[in-house]
Protein backbone atom coordinates (compact mmCIF):
# COMPACT_ATOMS: atom_id res chain seq x y z
CA UNK A 1 0.00 0.00 0.00
CA UNK A 2 1.58 3.35 -1.17
CA UNK A 3 1.17 7.05 0.98
CA UNK A 4 1.39 10.21 -0.33
CA UNK A 5 2.04 13.25 1.50
CA UNK A 6 -0.70 16.10 0.98
CA UNK A 7 0.90 19.16 -0.47
CA UNK A 8 -1.56 22.03 -0.87
CA UNK A 9 -1.40 24.44 -3.90
CA UNK A 10 1.16 26.33 -2.15
CA UNK A 11 3.52 23.84 -0.67
CA UNK A 12 5.86 24.43 -3.15
CA UNK A 13 6.71 27.86 -2.43
CA UNK A 14 9.14 30.33 -1.28
CA UNK A 15 7.49 29.93 2.42
CA UNK A 16 7.40 26.17 2.84
CA UNK A 17 10.86 25.42 0.84
CA UNK A 18 14.62 26.23 1.46
CA UNK A 19 16.88 28.20 -1.21
CA UNK A 20 17.86 24.58 -2.16
CA UNK A 21 14.49 23.47 -2.20
CA UNK A 22 13.88 21.26 1.19
CA UNK A 23 10.65 21.04 2.21
CA UNK A 24 10.98 22.78 6.10
CA UNK A 25 10.04 20.28 8.85
CA UNK A 26 7.43 22.53 10.42
CA UNK A 27 5.37 22.31 7.18
CA UNK A 28 5.66 18.38 6.71
CA UNK A 29 4.24 17.92 10.15
CA UNK A 30 0.43 17.46 10.61
CA UNK A 31 0.14 17.24 7.15
CA UNK A 32 -2.34 14.77 5.66
CA UNK A 33 -1.52 11.59 4.24
CA UNK A 34 -3.58 9.64 1.48
CA UNK A 35 -3.52 5.97 0.04
CA UNK A 36 -3.77 4.78 -3.73
CA UNK A 37 -7.26 5.14 -3.79
CA UNK A 38 -6.96 8.96 -2.44
CA UNK A 39 -8.79 8.56 1.01
CA UNK A 40 -7.32 9.79 3.92
CA UNK A 41 -5.75 7.64 6.68
CA UNK A 42 -4.15 9.86 9.22
CA UNK A 43 -1.31 12.95 9.47
CA UNK A 44 2.10 13.11 9.87
CA UNK A 45 2.98 13.30 13.69
CA UNK A 46 6.58 13.40 13.69
CA UNK A 47 10.08 12.89 11.44
CA UNK A 48 12.38 10.69 12.63
CA UNK A 49 16.16 11.61 11.90
CA UNK A 50 18.50 8.42 11.59
CA UNK A 51 22.44 7.79 11.82
CA UNK A 52 23.11 9.41 8.39
CA UNK A 53 21.26 12.52 9.79
CA UNK A 54 18.41 12.52 7.17
CA UNK A 55 14.86 11.80 7.93
CA UNK A 56 14.64 8.02 7.77
CA UNK A 57 10.92 7.63 8.81
CA UNK A 58 7.90 9.40 10.15
CA UNK A 59 5.57 9.15 12.86
CA UNK A 60 1.70 8.83 11.33
CA UNK A 61 -1.46 9.52 13.62
CA UNK A 62 -3.74 6.99 12.43
CA UNK A 63 -7.28 6.71 13.33
CA UNK A 64 -9.25 8.56 15.96
CA UNK A 65 -11.16 10.99 16.50
CA UNK A 66 -9.40 14.75 17.15
CA UNK A 67 -6.16 13.25 18.08
CA UNK A 68 -8.30 10.68 20.88
CA UNK A 69 -7.76 7.14 20.37
CA UNK A 70 -5.60 7.60 17.14
CA UNK A 71 -2.58 5.26 16.86
CA UNK A 72 0.92 6.33 15.71
CA UNK A 73 2.62 3.90 12.82
CA UNK A 74 6.16 4.10 11.95
CA UNK A 75 6.73 4.55 7.90
CA UNK A 76 9.42 4.52 6.08
CA UNK A 77 10.09 8.87 4.79
CA UNK A 78 10.76 7.29 1.20
CA UNK A 79 6.91 5.16 1.25
CA UNK A 80 5.58 8.88 1.87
Amino acid sequence: MGTTLARSTNMANSSNETADQQLRANKVIDASVYNDQDHKIGSVNELLIGSADDISSALLSIGGFLGIGSKLVNVSYSQL
